[in-house]
């Protein structure tokens, strides 16, 4: 980019960055009823960071059923409501 510095472009891009969330920014969700405040990630490391087992648990965003095989594909966006059931086996 003729005519910008390096140091300008990549300070442009930490503010857009900052402005818009992007790739790792706080995000507000609500997960079983309760808010809280997350880095944004996708559904599957969010899962497995928050302790879940992805083969025992079936999870609903905004209403709508997640299919397993996109969990790593789904990106938890600001003010996304999750609800994770977990199944656990018993008798």
């Amino acid at each position: 980019m003729k005519g910008y510095t390096t140091t300008g472009v990549i300070l442009y891009v930490l503010f857009l960055c900052h402005i818009f969330s992007f790739n790792g920014g706080n995000i507000l969700v609500t997960v079983n009823g309760k808010a809280q405040e997350y880095i944004s990630t996708d559904l599957q490391t969010f899962l497995s960071a928050q302790g879940y087992r992805i083969d025992t648990v079936a999870v609903e965003i905004n209403g709508e059923i997640i299919a397993k095989a996109t969990y790593g594909t789904v990106v938890i966006q600001d003010k996304d409501v999750i609800e994770i059931i977990n199944f656990v086996g018993g008798g």
